[in-house]
């Protein structure tokens, strides 16, 4: 029990880092997004090389090594942050097109199945040059849905507890 509370406390904190900062009692859900303006902007119409895989994007980068890394949206029950540019990634030797993901309500053995994955999954954070996530919903933004194969581009971000996210300025999908 103690574990899914400290597994909550960082989904929260991450969910909250994804906001921008403003006004107190500011919103930015509200705000216009313009979708064709980030798309051009954040769509990589060519795949860029040397991408590596999650595990090894996880096992050999640093904070604020530039980095191009591949593998498919998933890992989590809940690979999207709802409203904002970001989402989870896998590792594709671990999540490919056949094996799933759990549901909401899903049973211990799929839970456990879902622990296993966090070490081979990263944090994918769509970021303008101020390091804020951007305001539209990944799924609109690239028309992707989990377990899509993308290539990303951008910075890595590590943390105490050796979770990688990637502030990525780009973003391309394998069709």
């Amino acid at each position: 029990m103690r574990h899914t509370c400290a597994t909550c406390a960082v989904v929260a904190l991450i969910i909250a880092g994804c906001g921008e900062q403003g006004q107190p009692g500011s919103s930015t859900a509200a705000t216009p997004v313009n979708l064709t303006a980030y798309q051009a902007k954040f769509s990589l119409t060519d795949e860029p090389e040397g991408a590596i895989g999650v595990l090894a994007a996880r096992e050999k980068s640093k904070t604020d090594d530039t980095i191009v890394v591949v593998g498919r949206i998933g890992g989590t029950a809940k690979p999207w942050i709802e409203g904002r540019a970001a989402f989870v990634m896998a590792d594709a030797s671990i999540v490919t097109e056949e094996t799933g993901h759990c549901e909401e309500g899903c049973t211990d053995a799929c839970c456990a199945h879902l622990k296993e994955l966090k070490g081979f999954t990263a944090l994918v954070k769509i970021v303008d040059e101020e390091g804020r996530t951007l305001p539209a919903d990944a799924r609109q933004l690239f028309a992707v849905s989990e377990r899509d194969m993308v290539v990303v581009r951008g910075r890595a971000q590590r943390d105490d507890g050796g979770n990688l996210t990637i502030l990525a300025d780009g973003v391309y999908v394998r069709r």
